[in-house]
């Protein structure tokens, strides 16, 4: 079965603090961490860790113009077992195990006006940055069978205008430019130890 829909037992730890060290800033802090076990099973997911963390800042300069800024980080970690057949000689039939790892880190800020009292006008960045990483460990497998890290970088800048005609009708205009980039395997043509690829 995918991971997802895996038997677990999870303990998890929240915290989160907020701080208004002024009366036009505040600052807001979120840490989460978390630990899976998987049981009842000799093969598949044994256990997991995912720790995420997160600053977010407000100054809100006038009753006009406000900016706030962001960034954030998450591991996420996950080690697995299972059995793969024999291809030729190059990788004998033997039970593998795996650790999977992701690491992302995102960034982000915005800068928010209210020049009338029906207008809103808005601009915001973002940029964020995954890797995630396929270690093989405690089995014979040759370096043209292993698999590349993944990289994964997105940035993305918008522009938007929102215009209140009532309480109950707004329009709102986006103009935004997304940047995405990966050299992903499964769509840059990685090609197999066997010679195969994906299309």
């Amino acid at each position: 079965d995918p991971v997802h829909f895996a038997d677990r037992d999870r303990d998890k730890l929240r915290v989160s603090l907020e701080w208004l060290p002024t009366e036009s800033v505040s600052l807001q802090f979120f840490y989460d961490d978390a630990e899976d076990t998987y049981g009842g099973r000799p093969l598949g997911p044994e256990r997991g860790e995912a720790r995420f963390y997160s600053l977010d800042a407000t100054w809100t300069v006038s009753e006009v113009w406000q900016i706030n800024a962001w960034a954030s980080r998450e591991d996420n970690d996950i080690d697995q077992s299972t059995i793969t057949s024999a291809s030729g000689t190059a990788i004998p039939a033997q039970t593998w195990q795996a650790r999977l790892r992701t690491r992302g880190e995102a960034y982000g800020a915005g800068l928010f006006a209210n020049p009338g009292e029906n207008v809103q006008l808005g601009l915001t960045w973002q940029q964020e940055r995954d890797r995630s990483g396929y270690q093989v460990i405690a089995t014979t497998t040759p370096t043209a069978a292993l698999l590349p890290d993944i990289l994964t970088r997105q940035s993305r800048a918008t522009l938007f205008l929102k215009y209140a005609f009532s309480d109950q009708l707004d329009l709102r205009f986006d103009l935004a430019h997304e940047r995405f980039r990966t050299n992903d395997w499964t769509w840059d043509g990685w090609v197999y130890a066997d010679g195969t690829t994906v299309v």
